[in-house]
């Protein structure tokens, strides 16, 4: 379009035609004002808060069961990725977990927390034995100052929540702050509140060297340390496996993923799961270790066989979690601590890896 130039009513003149470019849609281009800067409705501090109106509505009643009463608390943990500097966590299929905390599941259901904003987080509703009773495997995150808040823990999303005039009582106690710097959110020590990852030669092989390796120590003949050998049908590689508690490294000579990464103590509890990855293996002796189901301690064999005590509103140790005697007690060696019953299933709960923050080779 020539400047001056007469224009015909309802005709189309180029403003510009580039003979590099095939334009669409083009959209004429003219100086405007900037606009005016607005705060965002949602920047109002560095967290984001996470709450349920009650967190026993649920639609998972058939797979999961939360009787009314039984939610003490509600976990919600930290994940982060190997972006951090760890190639491998473990043999599970879990990636990093470190543990923001714990808040209280009040008497009408609900519950309130602030975590660190735009960093992943789930949560698990935790018994009185400090077990889950139903995880939330799903990440969520949130922008800064942004509240999200669910009917129930994994409600029917067909149906509307009931809300009940006025605030949850969480609400009105005030969400509990979680929100710490990344900095401090590692462990400084295995104690109950002050534990955020599990690394398991750190925290849990203490536990193993003090109170299991007098009998569980690798030694096939004595009883309770079943074995049983792997031939890798790929390689023609065989390796034998014994139930060992020691924190001796096993180089694993059989699989799609060999490694000598692990313990001798974490192969057996949490099993050999994806180092054999997609290699077809044989299989012959004992069955296989399977004394523990990630994300699921309640559930698994090792934790029903330690049989932990009551942890929660207070430490009871006359109450157990599951009928019986205790393993260790049965054995006539001393108990577990209340604090390495909440390690072990803590670390099992949250995947069960080997290495997380505090042990990042």
């Amino acid at each position: 379009m020539v400047p001056g130039t007469p224009q015909k009513a309802e005709t189309r003149y180029p403003l510009y035609d580039d003979p590099a470019f095939w334009d669409v849609q083009a959209r004429p281009i003219k100086p405007r004002a900037e606009p005016p800067v607005t705060a965002s409705v949602i920047n109002s501090g560095p967290s984001f808060l996470v709450s349920a109106i009650n967190v026993y509505n649920t639609s998972l009643t058939n797979t999961v069961r939360v009787p009314p009463g039984a939610a003490v608390k509600v976990r919600l943990i930290e994940g982060f990725s190997g972006e951090e500097g760890i190639m491998t966590f473990g043999t599970t299929q879990f990636d990093g977990q470190s543990l923001y905390g714990e808040v209280p599941v009040m008497p009408d259901g609900s519950f309130a927390a602030r975590v660190p904003a735009n960093v992943p987080v789930h949560m698990q509703i935790v018994d009185k034995f400090a077990l889950a009773l139903a995880n939330e495997a799903v990440w969520i995150s949130g922008r800064a100052g942004e509240q999200r808040t669910c009917g129930g823990c994994h409600e029917n999303r067909s149906e509307q929540s009931a809300v009940t005039p006025g605030q949850t009582q969480a609400m009105l106690s005030g969400a509990e702050d979680l929100d710490v710097p990344r900095v401090d959110r590692v462990s400084t020590n295995y104690t109950y509140g002050k534990v955020r990852g599990v690394p398991w030669d750190k925290a849990l092989q203490p536990i193993f060297d003090s109170k299991c390796i007098a009998c569980h120590d690798g030694d096939a003949s004595k009883p309770g340390n079943r074995s049983f050998t792997v031939t890798d049908m790929t390689t023609g590689t065989s390796q034998t496996f014994v139930f060992d508690l020691t924190g001796k490294k096993v180089n694993v000579m059989v699989g799609e993923k060999m490694t000598g990464d692990f313990t001798a103590s974490y192969l057996s509890i949490m099993g050999l799961g994806e180092i054999l990855g997609e290699d077809v293996v044989m299989i012959t002796g004992d069955k296989p270790f399977d004394f523990a189901v990630p994300a699921n301690a309640a559930g698994s064999k090792v934790i029903e066989k330690l049989n932990p005590p009551q942890r929660f509103p207070t430490i009871d140790t006359s109450v157990r979690r599951f009928p019986g005697t205790p393993h260790l007690l049965d054995k006539g060696v001393a108990d577990m601590t209340p604090d390495e019953y909440y390690l072990l299933g803590l670390s099992i709960d949250m995947g069960g890896q080997f290495f997380s923050r505090e042990n990042k080779p």
